[in-house]
């Protein structure tokens, strides 16, 4: 009995420490992991709306500023919200 509960415990510490060193790290992503993924994409966006609108033609040029526009929106949304402002108002966080 002593032995079975031996062999157990160890196969179960075998497998907690698989657990821990390769399968957590990839479920692991914080928060801010993945607002810098956001805030890092919305960049870019930003980025390619400006060269839209540094290339576009003239029947385009609307279309072009809209999207610059947006994706400038985007960016400062996502670094207000991060500051804890929503619709203008401050967030409380709940505890």
């Amino acid at each position: 009995m002593f032995t079975q509960i031996t062999i157990l415990c160890a196969a179960f510490a075998a497998a907690l420490t698989v657990l821990i060193k390769y399968v957590l790290p990839d479920i692991a992503r914080t928060y801010k992991d993945v607002f810098l993924d956001e805030l890092e994409a919305a960049k870019i966006e930003v980025a390619l709306a400006e060269q839209d609108f540094n290339y576009a033609e003239a029947s385009y040029m609307d279309a072009a500023i809209y999207k610059l526009k947006a994706a400038e929106e985007r960016c400062n949304t996502l670094i207000r919200e991060k500051r804890g402002f929503k619709n203008g108002r401050r967030m409380d966080k709940a505890i």
